[in-house]
């Protein structure tokens, strides 16, 4: 169970604060569950009601300070998702941000970024799919390394992408 004040990844919605614990009362909850009360890293003020035993939605602990130094560290030599083309890629997408694996969205967010480099290198663009993807999962993960390492977000930002960068180099 997660304890108030803790930073948690919750789904698609990302990183989020545990403000409280405990039954809620009022109309849609049942009085039997114990609900996490979240607040959204980047929607201040609003709230998301989830049961503790939700089954539907992952929920995980942010990764701890030396699980992101060591992810960084490892970038240049981590190994892609094979994408082969647009039409089967979403799904895969999908599922990776719904199961909220950081090592495998890690895997992905490698992979678009080899393809928007191969991209750029044959002036061409980047499918819109890939490049919603691209930037969505470069945020979640943006996000959860800036908390880990308790560094601004625009620095994180830059540390991955530049080891992105020195590992595309590498293929």
């Amino acid at each position: 169970m997660f304890q108030s004040d803790q930073y948690i990844v919750y789904g698609l919605t990302g990183i989020c604060k545990v403000k409280s614990v405990g039954y809620l009362k009022g109309d849609g909850f049942d009085r039997d569950k114990v609900y996490y009360t979240l607040e959204p890293l980047h929607s201040k003020g609003s709230a998301i009601y989830t049961p503790v035993e939700n089954n539907k939605v992952r929920m995980r602990e942010v990764i701890s300070k030396e699980e992101a130094m060591n992810f960084i560290h490892d970038i240049p030599e981590l190994d892609t998702i094979d994408i082969y083309d647009d039409k089967r890629s979403e799904p895969i997408y999908r599922e990776a941000l719904k199961l909220n694996n950081f090592f495998e969205l890690l895997q992905i967010l490698k992979a678009l970024k080899l393809r928007e480099i191969e991209k750029n290198t044959g002036n061409r663009k980047m499918s819109a799919l890939d490049k919603k993807y691209l930037d969505l999962i470069r945020n979640t993960l943006t996000d959860e390394i800036s908390l880990a390492l308790e560094m601004p977000r625009e620095k994180a930002e830059v540390e991955i992408m530049e080891k992105l960068g020195a590992g595309a180099l590498d293929c």
